[in-house]
């Protein structure tokens, strides 16, 4: 995903139309197969209502998972954390809930790049999805995303008390992440104890490259409270 010249510029643009457009083609997919939910739903006898109107809500919640990752449209300034907020619940609904998972979110504003918002939405989907697969496959639990703001750097950790397990050989999954961070010129780690694992993404507050103030640095978020 070039940015340093203007023919980079352009196939990173049409990188990100084609993602728009694959995820526009899944979330249609999503639709249909609600509709036939819907549709089976009518004729079907009324003991096996429940289950389809449950399956159908499922999907919609799927849907709304994937809507919320959706690339951005522009290269405005986002509040990741509002952002961030948006991707965990809809992560919670689609797939945590009923595991049995609740996810808090400590809020801190964090002025970034939209761009840069979806890459770290998209790293810490996987990771939220990854603590759901494997910390917590055996029952329910908790888990918290922590914004850490800094002139330098940016971090964000999320830490669950889930079954830990340094040996897990990494997949696909880990490859994408640490590809996706190394885009934010960061890098995600991984600490694991008693008490379960902490992952981290951390990446400079500006984007290799950029001017100073382009990034976090030298923006303010209007303030609130912290709130969970």
């Amino acid at each position: 995903m070039g940015r340093s010249s203007p023919s980079g510029a352009g196939a990173h643009f049409r990188s990100l139309v084609l993602v728009e457009e694959i995820t526009h083609r899944v979330v249609n997919e999503y639709a249909m197969a609600i509709g036939r939910l819907g549709l089976a739903a009518s004729s079907a006898a009324p003991q096996a209502r429940p289950a389809l109107a449950a399956a159908a809500e499922r999907l919609h919640a799927q849907a709304a998972a994937h809507r919320a990752l959706r690339p951005p449209v522009d290269a405005t300034v986002m509040d990741l954390c509002e952002y961030l907020a948006n991707i965990c619940a809809a992560l919670s609904a689609a797939y945590l809930a009923d595991r049995g998972v609740r996810l808090t979110l400590i809020q801190q504003p964090a002025p970034l790049e939209a761009e840069r918002c979806w890459y770290v939405g998209l790293i810490m989907a996987e990771l939220i999805a990854n603590v759901a697969r494997h910390g917590f496959a055996g029952g329910g639990g908790s888990a918290t995303i922590e914004l850490d703001v800094g002139p330098d750097l940016v971090s964000c950790h999320i830490s669950n008390d889930g079954r830990a397990d340094p040996d897990r050989r990494p997949g696909c999954g880990s490859r994408i992440i640490q590809s996706l961070a190394a885009e934010l010129g960061g890098a995600v780690s991984w600490r694991f104890g008693p008490g379960g694992c902490v992952a981290s993404l951390t990446f400079p507050a500006l984007w290799p490259g950029s001017p100073s103030g382009c990034g976090i640095a030298g923006r303010r978020a209007p303030d609130r409270a912290a709130r969970r």
